[in-house]
């Protein structure tokens, strides 16, 4: 047993040491994708609905429409990742996100303000983990689970460091300078990322492994319209899509969370570690899980540890529920990150990925607006955070029932 852990090991340290160039690239990818995401923003909305006076049903709404928005933007542009390098789009993208954060810290108007979160919703929370997606999973093949585990550690780090980072230097310069930093880090690394990615790396040519090793058994690969009218391709999107809703839902309302359960906001975002270790010790389970046996096989089972988190948070508003409930959320994330990125690629080929995943990926930013936004409706209504909690609950598990034959008859 020992001696099987250790060839494991050193078989990943070889597969990550002869692939540093092409994972650093996914790395970098979904580190930078964390700017766009709700655990990020959510950390400005307060001062924003202060500043013009909006209710939470107001700023969520306004949070669901643009990211609505976003959504249609990524499936409207999704297939650019089959037809464009990543060189090309990274030149693209990382200054176009650098002026989304200079807009979202200028109170000029709340318009200036909302146009500013449209762009780091499209191009960081959508096309930013669109793209690391589509290319590590064309990139890789016989090692893609371990690829995205090793990858998506960026998302982790990003969890893990920026929150707190955020609520620090904002304690120090204020909200809006740290925006601005935060544009010229972007600035600085385009040249750098576009360098890491200027080489293509092909799978069939390069082996995925330290050790000459067999390839997975190709599956043809079928176009958008043909997944379109596949019924396993909904029930998997419907399995995916809870960890965005409820994820989002949480993170968008943190600052009322905190305020009204009498938290410090300070611990809440240093709690993120607890979620990023977890995510991070998670991936790399299901990263070998799904190299194992498959990522389909996985999908009934992921959002377990979620609806028990959201459990926890239904029924006690005890400071301490913070560390397991990060943890629950991190395992269901570090799993559902894997799954996320693996199972078009394994269920549907390779050729039309992009296409396929900008599908997914508008309906996964749907989920991620529609949560945040009527949990805001709920709370203008008088409905408190147990009650939302527990709908969560209710979406976890129908999802999961719902995707279960469907996986039962694919292994």
């Amino acid at each position: 047993m020992i001696a099987l852990a250790r060839a494991s090991l050193l078989s990943t340290h070889g597969f990550i040491a002869g692939n540093l160039r092409w994972l650093g690239v996914g790395f970098v990818l979904f580190f930078l994708s964390s700017l766009g995401q709700t655990y990020f923003i959510g950390l400005s909305i307060g001062d924003i609905r202060q500043e013009f006076d909006l209710s939470h049903g107001d700023i969520g709404l306004l949070n669901m429409v643009l990211t609505l928005l976003s959504g249609v933007a990524v499936f409207a542009t999704g297939k650019w990742s089959d037809q464009l390098s990543p060189r090309k789009l990274i030149a693209i993208l990382l200054p176009v996100l650098a002026v989304g954060a200079v807009l979202f810290q200028s109170l000029v108007s709340l318009q200036i303000i909302l146009l500013g979160l449209l762009i780091l919703r499209i191009f960081a929370q959508g096309f930013l983990t669109h793209i690391a997606f589509v290319v590590v999973g064309r990139w890789f093949n016989a090692r893609r689970g371990m690829a995205i585990a090793v990858t998506s550690i960026g998302q982790n780090i990003g969890q893990m460091l920026l929150p707190v980072s955020f609520v620090a230097l904002s304690a120090l310069i204020g909200w809006r300078t740290s925006w601005i930093l935060i544009a010229v880090m972007l600035l600085l690394l385009t040249p750098f990322l576009m360098r890491l990615a200027s080489s293509e790396r092909t799978a069939e040519a390069v082996a995925d492994t330290a050790h000459a090793g067999e390839p997975d058994q190709s599956v043809r690969s079928l176009t958008r319209a043909e997944v379109l009218r596949r019924p396993e391709f909904h029930a998997y999107v419907f399995a995916i899509l809870p960890m965005a809703l409820v994820v989002n839902t949480i993170f968008f309302h943190q600052v009322h969370l905190t305020e009204t359960r009498g938290w410090g906001l300070d611990a809440f975002t240093a709690s993120y570690s607890v979620m990023a270790v977890s995510t991070i010790l998670a991936g790399f389970g299901a990263g070998w899980l799904v190299d194992r046996f498959s990522a389909v096989a996985l999908l009934p089972y992921y959002l377990i540890p979620l609806l028990v988190a959201c459990l926890l948070l239904a029924v006690s508003t005890a400071p301490w529920i913070m560390v397991p409930f990060m943890a629950l959320v991190g395992i269901s994330n570090g799993f559902s990150l894997n799954l996320y990125g693996a199972v078009w690629a394994e269920a549907f080929g390779t050729d039309h990925l992009g296409a396929i995943r900008s599908v997914v990926t508008m309906i996964v930013i749907f989920a991620a607006a529609v949560g945040p936004g009527g949990a805001g409706v709920l709370l203008d209504m008088g409905f408190g955070f147990g009650t939302i909690y527990f709908l969560l609950c209710a979406l976890c598990t129908i999802a999961s029932a719902v995707v279960w034959p469907f996986t039962y008859r694919a292994q």
